[in-house]
């Protein structure tokens, strides 16, 4: 259940899904776009779950035996250039190396794009000095680009031998618990204030990260709740609780029947 909660409400918080609100010059184009992307992800998880029976019923042994001779980490990330290499040989093989290298280059690259222009804008200067200059702020982002790329790749030296599906799993657990709920209520309550958006959002992404480090610590239980393989389950319920109880009472809403006519416009 908690992966997926996880998993269905983690795609509304992922930056190149959110990009798609950003980029469009209308509330109708940017419904076609998203009616767009839940097409291709319904794709995608329906796939996802013929090539997961492929792997089970083609290579279960072989992954298995990889399991026992001490090579989890080939066994729970490679399962998939095996299947292809068993069923369409070094041609298939290479077609799905290259996919994935595709994959994760654009993803990488995307990502610090993302993470970098938001750092950029949203903390540095609306927050941090709201009078620098252009220049500051792109040489803020360039610095902000080298850091984030460092705790990446410490990170994954530290999680070489982790299945990347749970990986995967679990950074959608954390955008579900931050970026999910303060999208849908944005939308669709108006009582949602500014204050219960930071706060509900700092508890989420609190709350989601202690319990996905406690499952990379493999801890069984903490904070007396059993540990699970997303932090969905726990970290969405308080996020939303935070979200609503500061909103009732604090005031700041901006202007909300605006943003509410714009957003909900059918023209």
């Amino acid at each position: 259940m908690s992966l997926i909660l996880g998993l269905f409400f983690g795609v509304l918080g992922l930056p190149h899904i959110l990009i798609r609100f950003y980029t469009v010059k209308s509330a109708k184009a940017a419904q076609r776009s998203i009616e767009f992307t839940i097409w291709g992800l319904a794709i995608f998880y329906t796939a996802v779950l013929f090539v997961g029976l492929a792997i089970m019923y083609i290579l279960y042994p072989d992954l298995v035996t990889l399991v026992a001779t001490g090579k989890k980490g080939i066994a729970t990330n490679m399962a998939v250039p095996m299947l292809g290499q068993k069923l369409g040989g070094e041609l298939f093989l290479g077609l799905i190396a290259a996919g994935a290298l595709a994959a994760m280059l654009s993803t990488c690259t995307g990502l610090l794009i993302t993470a970098t222009t938001s750092i950029a804008h949203d903390l540095y200067a609306s927050i941090l000095r709201p009078d620098s200059t252009d220049e500051q702020r792109v040489s803020f982002a360039k610095k902000a680009v080298f850091i984030l790329s460092g705790i990446s790749l410490l990170l994954a030296i530290w999680l070489k031998n982790q299945n990347v599906g749970m990986l995967v799993g679990m950074s959608f657990g954390i955008a579900a618990s931050t970026f999910a709920p303060a999208l849908v209520l944005t939308v669709w309550w108006k009582g949602l204030t500014r204050q219960g958006i930071i706060a509900g959002m700092w508890v989420g992404l609190a709350v989601s990260l202690l319990f996905t480090f406690a499952r990379f610590f493999k801890l069984k239980t903490f904070l007396g709740l059993p540990v699970l393989v997303n932090p969905a389950l726990y970290s969405i319920p308080v996020a939303l609780l935070v979200f609503i109880i500061v909103s009732l009472t604090t005031k700041d809403k901006g202007k909300v029947e605006e943003f509410m006519a714009i957003a909900h416009c059918k023209k």
